[in-house]
C-alpha cells in the first residue's frame, strides 16, 4: 500500500502532500509519513484505528510499552469483518457526497480551509 501512495503521489502531484487518514487508514499515513517524510508535508487523522483505545489508557511506561501500544497484536484486525461489522461502519449515500464534497472543498482551498465549531 505504502509503494501505490508513494507513487501515486510522485505521478500527480509535484511536491509534498497533507493527507488526510481516517480509520485504518491513519496506520497506512503514519507509515507513510515515516517511510516517505519527503511526500508528507502535514499528516491528518480523523479518528485513527490504530489508536483506539489508547486515549484511555494510562500511559505507558516505559519506551517498550508504547511500542506494544502502537504496534502489537490488534483482536480486532485478526479476522475480516462480518457482514454487520460492515453494516454498522456504512454510510448513506447522502453522507458519502457530502463527504467528498467537504475533501474536495478542502483540496480547492487550501490553507483558507477553516472547519467552524458547531454553534
Amino acid at each position: 500500500m505504502r509503494r501505490a501512495s508513494s507513487d501515486f503521489i510522485r505521478a500527480v502531484v509535484d511536491g509534498p502532500v497533507h493527507l488526510l487518514a481516517e480509520s485504518a487508514g491513519g496506520a497506512a499515513g503514519c507509515w507513510l509519513a515515516v517511510l516517505e517524510p519527503a511526500l508528507v508535508d502535514s499528516l491528518i487523522l480523523v479518528a485513527p484505528a490504530a489508536f483506539a483505545g489508547a486515549s484511555h489508557a494510562p500511559p505507558p511506561s516505559s519506551p517498550e510499552a508504547m511500542e506494544l501500544r502502537l504496534f502489537g497484536p490488534r483482536p480486532a484486525w485478526s479476522e475480516p469483518p462480518t457482514g454487520e461489522d460492515r453494516a454498522a461502519h456504512a454510510l448513506p449515500v447522502a453522507a458519502c457526497r457530502q463527504f467528498v464534497a467537504l475533501v474536495t472543498d478542502f483540496i480547492e482551498r487550501g490553507d483558507r480551509f477553516v472547519v467552524a465549531e458547531p454553534a
